[in-house]
């Protein structure tokens, strides 16, 4: 028992390392499954951030687009040029021009024309979807707001948008909040109007509005504004702090890295102490180069915490199968070396039979060689017995369409000479002529048409085997193709036209090419064609610039779109119960993109919500690959 022990001992120092192993590589694994999960996590969250972006910035450039073109409408307005041009100006017309504009434009507030001093002298303000000229003597002195001074400064043709803040009356916020942007256009300069300044006021909290109903629980749009004050955000006591006397509710105190980031990038996603942000500066005025707002996605640190939480207790999971693998992986090793060692003894004992038994299993071995050596003979002998079945079913018309001929020439041979015995006249030979003329004929017709299917299979069967790269007629890989195929064809009733140019020619591999045609032309028979439904397989070619392009199109049931995305991944069937494995499009698109160096496409329903078109997009030299 000592020397097991001994034994046992050194087997387990020996096995210390792969101990180690089993402890370690759950960690490991672990580790990975963690950060794959949390990256798969971070990336679809960008991807989401990206898209809500996207439709924000689509909506801001839409309703800007908007303004600029309400702005300049109104500056090219005939009946406000004339109104604005007299002396004095006809108040009344040019405010019921601007009047007659706010019924066609959403979310105006104010339209307003100044003169060069910044004194009002026509104003119509919009309160719910009403708009009511302003009276004279409440018209007031603009000279020293920010708009006005920018925009006389800004040239003739550029349209001025002002930052977006609160609007303001009298020098008080105006209640309900009233989000303003002031667009404004210099107005004397093509001599249609005197000069001045066209300003209209938007209210952009529809905007806002729209962009708030792109909230979701995974992403949260913000918007702030140059200074770091929030314009959107999903508490909206936080917003408009510069206006609303909350000047600590900003960005570069509240979240300091945040903003720092904001300044030294014009686009970027990060991981913050709230949370992950992506944002992108806005530029209401390119012509400035300033940033006028910036637009934030925004996932809570929370909902981050729950997605590392999971892929924590995935990666666990992980970890704690492979440890509990690995312990009972190792007590089973630490049992079997116990008993191999205490059978070590009888091993000296039973070398005799061990031999006898190691002859046995020689013989046993050859056994089996001899036994692979029958079944790769007999599936080799299965494939030639489907080729020869084919070959032997295709020739079997124009064989017996000859041999009936050759038995009707024997029948007219024998009454020629009957006739020769017995008198022969000269209608009998004559007719006898024309008979054997006929029969000859049919002979010839049926054994060209075996040399022509003869010839087609033998070139199936070398285009098959060679692995060069040869100059060849897609059209003639096709025909060869169908006339293999004929023998399934005729369980179907579908045919299939040939429509590939003759002239068209291709440097690559035939064999190939074939394969992928026979599988493309098979998958439409299984699955594109119920049993007995009449159908038509159509295949075409052309060329387009350095390749040429072939399609293999059908008009029967089309694609279920459940599989259609994973089409060409392996095993993706669906006819999975009637024995098909899904490997057949995966292959094709192997072929076609790995080894004939091409692509493939595939678009279902083609045609009123039927069919189904592959398209292959081949180099027509092909470079050598291995095969």
């Amino acid at each position: 028992m000592s020397v097991v022990r001994d034994g046992l001992r050194k087997r387990v120092l020996f096995h210390l390392p792969v101990l180690a192993a089993v402890l370690v590589l759950p960690l490991l694994v672990a580790a990975i499954v963690y950060h794959d999960r949390m990256s798969g996590t971070l990336d679809s969250l960008r991807q989401q951030h990206d898209r809500k972006l996207g439709l924000a910035l689509s909506i801001v450039h839409s309703r800007l687009g908007d303004m600029r073109h309400t702005l300049r409408l109104l500056a090219h307005d005939r009946q406000l040029a004339e109104a604005l041009s007299q002396e004095p100006i006809d108040r009344a017309r040019a405010e019921a021009v601007m009047v007659s504009f706010n019924d066609a434009v959403e979310d105006l507030i104010q339209l307003r024309w100044l003169d060069p001093t910044g004194q009002e002298q026509v104003r119509v303000d919009v309160a719910n979807r009403v708009a009511y000229p302003v009276p004279e003597h409440q018209l007031q002195d603009k000279s020293q707001r920010y708009y006005f001074q920018a925009g006389i400064q800004t040239p003739p043709d550029r349209i001025y948008f002002s930052p977006i803040d609160l609007n303001e009356e009298w020098g008080r916020v105006v209640v309900p909040l009233q989000p303003t942007v002031r667009v404004s256009l210099q107005t004397g300069q093509d001599g249609r109007m005197p000069p001045g300044l066209l300003i209209l006021n938007y209210n952009l909290a529809s905007m806002l509005a729209a962009l708030r109903q792109l909230n979701d629980d995974q992403v949260q749009l913000r918007l702030a504004n140059p200074d770091g004050y929030w314009m959107l955000h999903p508490d909206p006591a936080q917003e408009w702090g510069q206006q609303l006397n909350h000047p600590e509710a900003t960005l570069a105190r509240t979240r300091p890295a945040l903003w720092q980031a904001l300044q030294t990038h014009e686009v970027l996603t990060d991981l913050f102490d709230t949370g992950v942000v992506s944002a992108q500066s806005l530029r209401l005025r390119p012509e400035t180069g300033q940033v006028d707002a910036y637009l934030l996605a925004h996932t809570p640190r929370s909902l981050i915490q729950g997605y590392r939480s999971r892929a924590l207790m995935q990666a666990s999971l992980v970890a704690a199968i492979l440890l509990a693998v690995g312990g009972v992986v190792l007590w089973r090793e630490y049992r079997q070396q116990r008993t191999m060692l205490q059978l070590n003894r009888q091993l000296a004992q039973d070398k005799v039979a061990l031999e006898q038994a190691g002859q046995r299993q020689q013989e046993l071995l050859g056994q089996q060689q001899l036994l692979q050596q029958d079944l790769v003979q007999a599936s080799k002998l299965s494939s030639l017995g489907m080729m020869v079945a084919g070959v032997a079913h295709e020739l079997n018309t124009p064989i017996g369409g000859a041999m009936l001929a050759a038995a009707r020439q024997q029948q007219n041979l024998d009454s020629l000479r009957q006739g020769f015995e017995q008198g022969l006249s000269r209608a009998d030979f004559k007719a006898y002529l024309e008979d054997t003329e006929q029969g000859i004929e049919l002979i010839r017709q049926n054994l060209t048409r075996c040399a022509e299917l003869v010839h087609s299979f033998k070139r199936l069967a070398v285009d098959r085997g060679n692995e060069d790269i040869v100059e060849f007629s897609p059209r003639q890989v096709a025909e060869d193709l169908i006339h293999s195929l004929k023998p399934q064809l005729k369980q179907h009733s579908v045919t299939i036209d040939n429509r590939i140019d003759p002239t068209l020619t291709l440097q690559g591999y035939p064999g190939v090419l074939s394969q992928v045609l026979q599988n493309l032309l098979v998958n439409a028979l299984e699955h594109g064609f119920q049993a007995a439904e009449p159908g038509t397989i159509t295949l075409t070619a052309r060329p387009e610039g350095r390749r040429l392009l072939i399609t293999v199109e059908d008009n029967g049931r089309g694609i279920d779109p459940g599989i259609r995305p994973r089409l060409f991944d392996p095993f993706v069937t669906s006819r999975r119960g009637q024995g098909n494995t899904g490997l057949g499009l995966h292959f094709v698109h192997q072929w076609v993109t790995q080894v004939l160096q091409g692509s493939l496409d595939v678009q279902s329903p083609c045609d009123h919500d039927r069919g189904t078109r592959f398209t292959l997009r081949l180099p027509v030299a092909l470079d050598k690959v291995d095969v």
